[in-house]
């Protein structure tokens, strides 16, 4: 392929020539980032001076296409530039300031004045995702270069904070001062997935400035925030100790000063369901001392839980008749456990009393979130996609 160039000029102006190739990213819009948008507004004092400097946050749109005279070049040359954008994926204090220090080589007049701009040093880092068009707005953006249409692919860069060179006046004489390194911002969750989850498995929240944070649950519970991997997103693990439920999840955003880190803005609550998982052998509930007619049972059945139930919750035994004979209604039951005396209890009881012989399907819930059931996997099988376990059987 030879040498390609990296140029960032509008699609109509790139020219190849010689056999050459080139591989071109124009910045083509740029838009308000929402998140940022009301975080602090400019505000003046008593005299119309100027008292905050509140920034600019924008986000960048890129359109990345590939110019060569050769057949095939253009799609290689495209598919390399656009793996190197995906792969980057955060543009990091690191990484910023490893392009503006090349080793003591001289930096190009171009990156020379951008190395003064304090994009290293802003609260949030900057992060490259692909930004998905369909044809009709692919269209457009071509139409307005003026432009034949040739592939490309759109990247979003989110976000880009600009901030005035002036000093604001000050607000008064403090009273006491202290030098903050990073100037924190209120986080933002705007969903989390999957929305129901168990103990042990993994948060996805989706919002602005949540890197760096500390996420804390609604147990008490604290977990660190990690950065995820499509832009705008975090990753959190779900303690063990949080109890079956409704659950609750804030994002709290520290404060560096010169002595040290301290608490900064909270994000809202965003809300989701742990499920309890039963832990018994066969992942399924214990049966034990069925008797009397066919009509009606009595029997206990009692099952492991994690995480452990907590004695006033309400925990119940839904029963779902598994093959109900045709002709008529399967039958169905909701089942008390029986109290609990402490908070430490992983084992609850049901009591039988009166219910059918029959085979049911059991699911417990516990404050709403239930316990999942098994599904037949074998695409050959007759029964496949259908609920197979686990199974309370009164049958015997």
């Amino acid at each position: 392929m030879g040498a390609v160039n990296i140029t960032a000029l509008p699609p109509d102006q790139v020219k190849t020539a010689n056999g050459s190739s080139t591989l071109n990213l124009y910045l083509y819009r740029i838009t308000h980032n929402t998140g940022w948008m009301a975080r602090e507004l400019p505000s003046r004092n008593g005299r119309g001076a100027r008292t905050s400097n509140p920034p600019l946050a924008v986000d960048l749109h890129y359109l990345l296409t590939a110019h060569g005279e050769k057949d095939l070049f253009n799609e290689m040359l495209l598919g390399f530039g656009a793996v190197v954008l995906h792969r980057l994926g955060v543009l990091d204090t690191s990484v910023i300031q490893a392009t503006f220090t090349p080793g003591g080589a001289q930096l190009p007049p171009d990156l020379a004045a951008l190395a003064t701009s304090g994009l290293e040093d802003q609260e949030e880092g900057v992060r490259i995702g692909l930004h998905p068009m369909d044809f009709e707005e692919l269209s457009r953006v071509w139409q307005m270069f003026g432009e034949k249409y040739r592939p490309s692919v759109a990247f979003t860069a989110s976000v880009a904070l600009l901030r005035a060179l002036d000093q604001p006046a000050a607000s008064g004489p403090p009273v006491k001062s202290f030098e903050s390194k990073v100037v924190a911002t209120s986080p933002v969750v705007t969903s989390l997935a999957p929305a129901q989850v168990q103990t042990g498995g993994t948060l996805t929240l989706t919002g602005t400035g949540l890197t760096g944070g500390t996420a804390h649950f609604s147990s008490g519970d604290s977990e660190r925030v990690s950065p995820g991997t499509e832009l705008l997103t975090a990753t959190v693990p779900v303690p063990d100790t949080l109890p079956a439920g409704v659950a609750t999840v804030r994002v709290m955003v520290p404060v560096t000063f010169d002595s040290g880190d301290r608490d900064g803005p909270t994000s809202n609550a965003a809300a989701f369901l742990v499920r309890p998982t039963i832990t018994d052998a066969g992942n399924r509930p214990v049966v034990s001392g069925v008797m009397g007619p066919e009509t009606k049972r009595t029997a206990t059945v009692t099952a492991t839980l994690t995480p452990k139930v907590r004695k006033r919750q309400r925990v119940m035994l839904l029963l779902n008749e598994a093959e109900a004979p045709s002709g008529r209604n399967s039958h169905r039951f909701s089942i008390d456990a029986n109290p609990l005396t402490n908070d430490t209890d992983a084992t609850v009881t049901f009591a039988i009393l009166g219910v059918p012989a029959a085979r049911y399907l059991a699911r417990i819930s516990v404050d709403g979130a239930e316990t999942t059931l098994a599904s037949e996997t074998d695409t050959s099988s007759s029964r496949y996609g259908t609920y197979t376990g686990p199974i309370v059987d009164l049958t015997t």
